[in-house]
């Protein structure tokens, strides 16, 4: 007896984060004459896992080096049109009528795995960042996968990390990101400004899972990754010398104010240092290197089963680093020096202390103390007395207040009439017996699919048997079918399917997946 089903929901044939692949399993080194759980535990079922997680990631790679090759030639193509308007512009003119076509033909390749990958990232992309957290043996094969916006990228544009390390600046030595709710948020975030000064990408982690994942990478490609909201932050190049030297000049001329900033604030910070990350912002809160960062405490929060205790140990203490060059830095310096322990003074420096916190993704922890600051502060600004009162309301006088009263009209119910269902003529019961007769038809006088050869298979007969697996309209964005020898032999067929299923999320939490064996 062959092709015998064994099952269709086996937990250990693929891991978790790959629970969205479909297909087909066939083996004949299978036994059949055990229980379904001793079969788990075979060393047969162990190198099938290893080999189709394998050709599953063989698979996404294939897809993710057709975006990647269709980028680099339409990013050849730009420069090709900027040299052709160039040399028009000198006055020269070349006929390629032949090269367009080609051209032309390749454009809509390059689009079509353009668009395929972005459809399989926008699918699936969250369970290849589950697998970066949980794989550690193909961690480096699936971080080639991910997909993020950045600083250089356009809006419904995404950048790879291989292809960001290709297109880094000279003496740039690590991969920056950021991580918060969206893109828009991000842009004009005050943690960017040294390093958009410096013409280095910054990577969108937008994704709540983003942070997390990346915490499990330390580099790719031997590029360190680097947190743009944690201190210490690193350039690594030949200008960080020298602002290195400019900032321990500022510190001893900021001394005393670093001292009462510091006593003012209390435990609200660890300490504060001189900013080597800020251009245009008088300051900025950053969290410690092994710590969560303002985002991750946001995500903490917001989990429904919130347990502070569990999270409390990982909330890092704050550091406040300030621009030097400032002008609110430079005046609020003199006006600590001048009067210290006035309370314009102070509620001055608790209001940008305030505005940091919110700037950098952090709670406000006495908002009504934060709200009477600024209260304050625009009174000054309208020049209102501080014991100015909000006046009463003027009373007016009641005129035509009393309304005619509608009177409900009353709907007259007509009776309903009730007839009695005993006047309904019985009628015997009677049964009627079906006879069945059932004639044995042979049907399966072809090969199965995965038997045959994919040369020998049409991609129509690849899609109507992935439908008829899946019960899917669309068809598969991707697939793979082979044949693995050795001294364990199996052929099998993969799928990508093309939409997410609605259940893919609760399917990660009980570890099932869509393989037939």
């Amino acid at each position: 007896v062959r092709r015998v089903f064994i099952s269709d929901e086996f937990d250990d044939l693929m891991p978790r984060y790959l629970s969205f692949i479909r297909g087909v399993v066939d083996s004949e080194d299978l036994p059949l004459n055990v229980s379904r759980e001793m079969l788990q535990q075979s060393r047969v079922l162990k190198v099938i896992k290893k080999k189709l997680v394998s050709k599953a990631l063989d698979m996404m790679k294939k897809l993710s080096e057709a975006e990647e090759k269709a980028i680099e030639a339409e990013e050849e193509e730009d420069k090709e049109e900027e040299d052709k308007a160039k040399a028009e512009a000198a006055g020269k003119k070349e006929e390629e009528d032949k090269e367009e076509e080609e051209e032309s033909e390749e454009e809509e390749d390059g689009e079509a795995a353009i668009k395929k990958y972005k459809e399989f990232f926008e699918a699936f992309g969250k369970t290849i960042k589950l697998g970066i957290i949980e794989d550690t043996k193909n961690r480096k094969k699936l971080a080639k996968l991910l997909r993020f916006e950045s600083t250089s990228t356009k809006d419904g544009e995404t950048v790879s990390l291989s292809r960001y390390v290709k297109r880094m600046k000279e003496g740039q030595k690590h991969i920056y990101y950021i991580a918060g709710e969206s893109k828009k948020d991000l842009e004009n975030s005050p943690f960017l400004e040294k390093l958009k000064k410096r013409g280095y990408e910054v990577l969108f982690m937008t994704d709540p899972i983003d942070e997390y994942a990346l915490q499990h990478m330390d580099e790719f490609e031997d590029h360190k990754l680097m947190n743009a909201t944690k201190e210490d932050l690193k350039f690594g190049d030949k200008e960080e010398k020298k602002e290195k030297k400019r900032s321990e000049k500022a510190k001893e001329n900021l001394k005393d104010f670093i001292e009462w900033y510091k006593k003012l604030l209390g435990d609200k910070v660890e300490k504060i240092v001189i900013s080597n990350r800020l251009t245009t912002s008088p300051m900025a809160v950053v969290t410690g290197t092994y710590g969560y960062t303002a985002n991750m405490e946001r995500l903490m929060k917001a989990q429904a089963l919130n347990d502070p205790s569990r999270y409390s140990f990982m909330a890092s203490k704050k550091t406040l680093e300030i621009n030097p060059y400032h002008p609110i830095i430079i005046e609020l310096n003199k006006k600590s020096k001048d009067s210290a322990e006035d309370d314009t003074t102070k509620e001055l420096a608790w209001v940008l202390y305030d505005s940091s916190l919110i700037t950098a993704g952090f709670d406000v922890e006495d908002q009504g103390q934060f709200s009477n600051r600024m209260l304050k502060m625009l009174r000054k600004g309208l020049d209102i007395n501080e014991d100015a009162k909000v006046q009463e309301e003027p009373e007016e006088e009641d005129a035509d207040e009393k309304e005619e009263e509608k009177k409900e009209d009353d709907v007259d119910v007509s009776d309903v009439d009730e007839e009695e269902e005993d006047k309904k003529e019985s009628k015997p019961k009677t049964k009627k017996v079906k006879q069945t007769k059932s004639e044995w038809e042979l049907i399966n006088d072809t090969k199965a699919i995965w038997v045959r050869s994919p040369s020998d298979v049409k991609d129509e007969e690849y899609d109507n048997f992935f439908k008829s697996l899946t019960k899917e309209f669309d068809s598969p964005l991707e697939k793979i079918h082979f044949t693995a020898e050795g001294e364990i032999q199996f052929r099998s067929i993969l799928f990508i399917p093309k939409k997410a299923p609605a259940d893919l999320y609760d399917k990660l939490q009980s570890k099932q997946n869509n393989l037939r064996l």
